[in-house]
């Protein structure tokens, strides 16, 4: 999907292939700032509650089918004079409250994968905002990389992914972990500032653990029959 420059787009993407144009979504504000324009497509089925879009610079925001918990308390921040960013957030994912900032650099990329669960206070980052460069060359030293988590990962509240954050599928992120780096590892827990690998062979589950075990009960006594 192209973005053209300074061309605004608000649309939601109907389960028919269908397409409105400028939509009205309960729980949902989409605002455009700034002359350079950017695409905003929602998909059918997504909820949400409290949740604003501030595009601009150029960029596209792409949120598949949330999950029915939807998308909660979220700012989308995407409008500065840098162009071109992207956001996608895959279908089926949840969000208690979080912050996307894409703004102060151009060609920022964030993407979320399938059913992931996300608690508060979940910050993205995709650029440091300032400069950082060499002395003597005057090279620039922080240019901006991809924020990527993949499918089924469940976020704690108040973790802050930076610049270069890349996760795999299958992964708990601890609450108030740091994470800028990537981390390559599956059917593990990261946690701490800065980020680590604290435990291996896990994965979960949203059900709540009554829920859980009770599920698993039913599923080994039909094993057994």
């Amino acid at each position: 999907m192209d973005v053209e420059v300074g061309k605004c787009v608000y649309r939601l993407r109907c389960n028919d292939g269908s397409i409105i144009e400028n939509p009205r979504i309960d729980g949902l504000e989409v605002e455009f700032l700034g002359r350079l324009g950017g695409v905003v497509e929602i998909e059918e089925g997504s909820i949400f509650r409290n949740t604003r879009i501030s595009a601009g610079g150029a960029a596209l925001i792409t949120i598949k089918r949330t999950h029915s918990k939807g998308i909660k308390n979220t700012r989308i921040e995407t409008a500065c004079p840098c162009k071109f960013k992207q956001l996608f957030i895959d279908e089926g994912c949840s969000i208690e409250g979080a912050r996307f900032a894409l703004v102060d650099d151009a060609n920022l990329f964030v993407s979320i994968g399938k059913d992931c669960m996300m608690s508060s206070n979940i910050l993205f980052r995709g650029a440091d905002g300032h400069t950082i460069f060499n002395v003597a060359t005057g090279e620039v030293l922080n240019r901006s990389t991809p924020i990527v988590v993949g499918d089924h990962v469940w976020i704690g509240a108040g973790a802050t992914f930076l610049k270069g954050a890349q996760i795999s599928s299958n992964v708990i992120v601890g609450s108030n972990t740091l994470l800028s780096r990537k981390f390559e590892e599956k059917f593990v827990a990261i946690a701490g500032t800065p980020a680590r690998v604290v435990k291996t062979g896990v994965n979960w589950d949203r059900a709540r653990i009554p829920e859980y075990e009770l599920a698993m009960s039913r599923n080994l006594h039909h094993d057994n029959r």
